[in-house]
């Protein structure tokens, strides 16, 4: 923190803990009531169309096993570098 914010990060005051879900203004009725899972991801890769084999989604929403999460993220994204890898060898 000190190599981010100088000398006086090394002696914080106080921590907090946010909660983004009971934030009015961040959160909707439906985050704190929803099923406590995330959407399904969709597919990877267009499906037809002009970016048929052309796009891969590398964020955590295209990750099957872990939707919406940061493993979600790594996920989707060891899949689109396999998917690229596969198409610059062919």
């Amino acid at each position: 923190m000190v190599r981010l914010f100088g000398a006086q990060a090394a002696t914080p005051k106080a921590d907090i803990i946010k909660d983004w879900a009971q934030d009015p203004l961040t959160a909707t009725h439906l985050d704190t009531h929803a099923a406590n899972t995330h959407a399904p991801a969709p597919n990877i890769t267009a499906q037809n169309g002009p970016w048929h084999q052309s796009l891969v989604g590398i964020g955590s929403e295209w990750s099957v096993k872990f939707p919406g999460y940061v493993a979600g993220a790594v996920d989707a994204a060891n899949i689109g570098v396999e998917q690229y890898l596969r198409s610059v060898k062919a």
